[in-house]
């Protein structure tokens, strides 16, 4: 057995029970015993139970809910699994199925059991599978957890371990930061950001009354305005060194209010906001608090400092018993005490939180035997019950003689620090998971160029895996045409250590294909830890196409006549071509892009375009709509337009885009077509319905002559009672009316050529007016004359044209009195190009759209019967017709009527 000592209790093992050795006489001599060394064995027994025991003890003993199940349930779990889910012990709960420890249904409405099965089968596909939650316990109660599935086997058998952690507190806590953010906002102290060159994005409403910035102005102020002149170089020398540095600058400095040019003394806190994947500053951010009263005591504050020499750590001395016979001001703010009277002559351990007095205990131990004890933790209760965590060293005060005299702890609050150095640790693994699962690769560099580590999404992004080109050199897959830019732009960026680098290559994947990879480079060769040249790629091959096919997609667009403006879904205008700021009468972008399309249409048609909106939200697209708009150098313009949604890559709504052209030309050739077309129309009729007036006059003219005679010749005799009379004057009266119609008749058919002279309108609508002054007086009817005082003159019979006005006069007269007793008629002459323009607008009922389609026909009249014959329009038709004019009415229902007539200019001998 050599030399090793064995412990022949606990590690040998007999083979075979002893064997006596006996001489030739059969006497004993001896024993033989034959053993095994299972030292070894019985260690890795040893060891495998402890490791057993450990991991149980660590599975019960955990505050996470953690169990085991396989495809047919739940297998086993830990203690807090049963405080969890409210179960009483284990057989409980393992009897439950999966989804009796969830509501039927997840808050984004999915079913809970379909959901549960696609996670697990993900968990046995994938290895493992993290997500959130909401649970229920067995009281119904449901709350919201952090769930991680890990697959591992057990034995021959696929398993999954579930563990469950309660996140109800971190919801809360979500909850909270969102009320934090309230708080900043309505916060005592300045709170600012800004642009990188200073340009205020945001000031809080205490920093606004601070500097005298009202807060609709804050974007318009740069920092440096409110900075004081003596403190502007120390800002650039100072202050954004450190930023450029550190990224925080923190110390006393004095602010100018814009409006009184007061000083104000601050403690402020400069720091930079980084991005959180590129590390690159993207704002400055600064937190101030006015210490102007504060710097006023300061003297007193400094020297009272002095006096009692107070320190930043607790500083508490005891007696050998443990009483307090002395606490310093940091100490007393501490332990939360108003003054020293509420811990004098007490002992300190009562401040120590119950789980950790027996390790004080201990350590008062230590401390007199060895004299001093240092850096120990200890958890403390303040005097309104809140929590600290300080470190504390405590020493012995000897006397003179050598003697221990009393105690003397110097303690600090580690509160904020602990909780610093977790969130660091949480964030130095946060930012590990990040670079390890980030969709940009990560590469670090050494000076020469050659590879030293690569990130997993290096293989998602050119297709090597992490290790496959480590110690190879970066140029290696850089595309020819771009590595001499490259490289000058790498032997630039080498010697300045810190600075960064944005370019972007094109770098061949493991396929052999070419990619587009954006490259942000960090210059960090002279950090103490990374000693190299860190380099985060980014492959923008499809947003390359993407912009490449938008880059056409614009020149479309700035190329077409058509009109395109885009906006968003509040409708203020994001961009527009150069048609359409042709079309609106914009002098450049910057005159349109911000406005609201709605001020554009005209008033009568916004209603139509409000309504056209919640269509188009509704169904996607419009087409072929017309509205009137007002430009922006005064032009009435006829549009027609088409909407389309602009929709997001998930399909929800981001803005509208249109597409217009002016159709006011379009729309006036239609028109023009249209009156043509119609005057066509009705002088055909006319000529028909001259013929046949012309032919039923004379056979009318001479019966009508003859009874107008004999009637007159019978009402002069004298053997006729009045009563035959009065007939015989009803039958001359009637038969003059026949003869008027028939003159009328006559007038209508004949259409001979009107006897022109060189004539002013002005003067013979004013003659007009004269005939029927008196009248119109009478009846209550105003008259408003606006003659245009250079009007021409123009060659024109001036009994017909008298005709002409007098019928438009009349009809309006008869109408507004008709309507309500009263009117009110404004003539008005002006020229319009070639042609005098006479209009006649009334203030009566207005002419309804079927009347307005036939107020020239012959014989066509509203009137009632006997008060017209409905040839006075078609009359003046033909009158104005002669004369090379024309006449045409406007009217709406209930808003009067507007006849115009139009008269060329014809100078005479023309």
């Amino acid at each position: 057995m050599g030399n090793r000592v064995v412990n022949y209790r606990s590690v040998l093992r007999r083979k075979k029970p002893p064997s006596p050795i006996k001489g030739e006489k059969g006497e004993p001599k001896g024993i033989v015993t034959v053993a095994r060394d299972i030292t070894e064995r019985k260690q890795a027994e040893y060891a495998l139970r402890e490791s057993e025991n450990k991991y149980r003890t660590l599975f019960e003993s955990s505050s996470d809910a953690i169990m085991t199940l396989d495809e047919n349930g739940f297998i086993d779990c830990n203690i807090a699994t049963l405080k969890m889910f409210a179960c009483s012990q284990k057989s409980e709960f393992v009897s439950l199925h999966p989804a009796d420890i969830s509501p039927p249904n997840q808050p984004d409405g999915t079913d809970s059991k379909a959901s549960a099965d696609l996670r697990i089968a993900e968990a046995f596909e994938k290895g493992s599978a993290q997500f959130e939650w909401i649970h229920r316990r067995k009281s119904g109660q449901d709350f919201p957890a952090d769930v991680l599935l890990s697959a591992f086997k057990l034995g021959e058998k696929q398993v999954l371990q579930a563990t469950v952690r309660d996140i109800t507190e971190r919801k809360k806590a979500e909850e909270e930061l969102e009320k934090l953010a309230s708080v900043v906002r309505h916060s005592s102290e300045l709170v600012n950001l800004a642009t990188l060159d200073g340009k205020m994005i945001f000031l809080n409403e205490a920093g606004a009354k601070m500097l005298g910035i009202d807060l609709e102005e804050v974007e318009q102020i740069n920092i440096m305005q409110v900075i004081p002149d003596h403190l502007k170089e120390r800002t650039r020398t100072e202050v954004l060194s450190a930023l450029r540095g550190s990224g925080t600058w923190e110390g006393e400095w004095q602010y100018r209010n814009l409006k009184t040019g007061e000083l104000i003394d601050v403690h402020a806190i400069t720091f930079t906001v980084k991005d959180s994947s590129t590390r690159m500053p993207l704002y400055l951010a600064n937190v101030s608090r006015d210490i102007t009263e504060r710097k006023r005591m300061g003297e007193e504050l400094r020297l009272l400092s002095d006096a009692v020499r107070m320190t930043t750590d607790s500083v508490v001395v005891t007696d050998m018993r443990g009483r307090v016979l002395e606490i310093n001001e940091a100490g007393l703010r501490m332990y939360g005490l108003g003054d020293r009277g509420d811990f004098v002559g007490k002992n300190p351990l009562d401040a120590i939180a119950p789980e950790d007095r027996r390790k004080a205990l201990e350590n008062m131990a230590k401390i007199m035997e060895t004299g001093q004890v240092n850096n120990i933790e200890y958890h403390v209760l303040r005097k309104d019950g809140s929590r600290i965590l300080i470190e504390t060293s405590v020493s012995v005060i000897k006397g003179g003689d050598g003697e221990p005299k009393g105690l003397v702890a110097v303690a600090r609050d580690i509160t904020e620090r602990k909780k610093t150095e977790v969130v660091l640790r949480e964030s130095e693994e946060y930012f590990k998971a990040l670079m390890e699962n980030s969709l940009d690769a990560v590469t670090i560099i050494n000076e020469d160029g050659t590879t030293r580590y690569e990130s997993p999404s290096y293989e998602r992004l050119l297709g090597f895996k992490p290790d496959e080109r480590v110690d190879s050199n970066l140029f290696d897959r850089i595309h020819p045409d771009d590595i001499t830019g490259v490289a000058e732009l790498f032997a630039e960026f080498l010697p300045n250590r810190s600075d960064t680098l944005l370019t972007e290559v094109r770098a061949q994947h493991k396929d052999g294909s070419w990619r587009h990879i954006e490259a942000i480079g960090q210059n960090l060769l002279d950090n103490p830890i990374v000693k190299g040249i860190v380099i985060n790629l980014r492959d923008i091959t499809e947003r390359k196409k993407m912009e490449e096919e938008l880059r056409l997609l614009s020149d479309a667009v700035k190329m077409s006549t058509d009109s395109i403006v885009v906006t968003d879904l509040r409708g203020r205008i994001l961009d527009a071509n150069e048609a359409a700021l042709r079309m609106y009468g914009a002098n450049s972008k910057a005159d349109f892009i911000g406005r609201d399309p709605f001020a554009y249409i005209q008033p009568e048609d916004r209603k139509k375009a409000l309504g056209n909106m919640a269509k188009v939200m509704e169904t996607g697209y419009l087409r072929d709509i017309q509205y009137h708009i007002l430009t922006n150098d005064g032009r009435k313009t006829l549009i027609e337009t088409s909407l389309s949604v602009i929709k997001g890559s998930s399909g929800e709504p981001k803005g509208l885009v249109a597409v217009a052209r002016d159709i006011t030309e379009r729309k006036r050739v239609e028109e023009e077509k249209q009156r043509m077309e119609e005057q066509l129309r009705l002088a055909g009729r006319l000529a028909s319905v001259g013929e046949l007036a012309a032919g039923v006059a004379h056979e009318l003219n001479n019966p009508i002559a003859a009874i107008q005679g004999f009637a007159e010749l019978l009402t002069g005799r004298n053997d006729l009672d009045e009563t035959m009379k009065n007939d015989l004057g009803i039958i001359y009266r009637e038969a003059q009316r026949a003869a008027k119609i028939t003159q009328n008749l006559l007038s209508f058919a004949r259409r001979h050529e009107p006897e022109k002279h060189l004539i002013s309108l002005n003067e013979v609508i004013e003659k007009t007016l004269e005939l029927r002054a008196y009248q119109m007086k009478v009846n209550n009817i105003e008259v408003v004359v606006e003659f245009a005082p250079d009007l021409p003159k123009t060659m024109v019979d001036f009994f017909q044209m008298q005709q002409v006005f007098m019928n438009i006069i009349n009809n309006a007269e008869q109408a507004m009195l008709e309507a309500h007793g009263k009117g009110r008629i404004v003539a008005k002459t002006q020229t319009a190009g070639n042609m005098i323009q006479a209009t006649f607008a009334d203030n009566g009922p207005g002419i309804s759209e079927e009347t307005m389609k036939r107020i020239f026909d012959p014989f066509f009249t509203t009137k009632e019967v006997g008060k017209g014959t409905g040839l006075g329009l078609s009359i003046c038709y033909g009158i104005v017709e002669a004369h090379g004019g024309r006449i045409y009415a406007r009217s709406k229902r209930g808003e009067g009527a507007t006849v115009v007539v139009e008269i060329p200019i014809v100078s005479e001998g023309q």
